[in-house]
């Protein structure tokens, strides 16, 4: 259990940390949260996306998660 649930961010081919680990990540970490861009690359930094950007500045400034597992498009 952690002070505040996570927000855990992947790509959905990730070559070096799948996806699959975001889901396991999630699992173990109660309330957590996944957003997931559709893309690939090591990181959901290497897949430039408005939507992940969103979900990261309402994470950060106002601790709001999503209700459930979001897919983002890449831009």
């Amino acid at each position: 259990s952690t002070a505040y649930p996570l927000l855990l961010f992947s790509t959905t081919y990730d070559p070096v940390c799948p996806l699959m680990s975001a889901r396991s990540a999630k699992e173990a970490f109660e309330g957590s949260r996944i957003v997931e861009v559709k893309g690939y690359g090591h990181s959901s930094l290497a897949v430039p996306s408005l939507c992940v950007a969103r979900h990261v500045r309402d994470y950060l400034y106002e601790g709001k998660l999503p209700d459930a597992h979001v897919q983002c498009e890449p831009d």
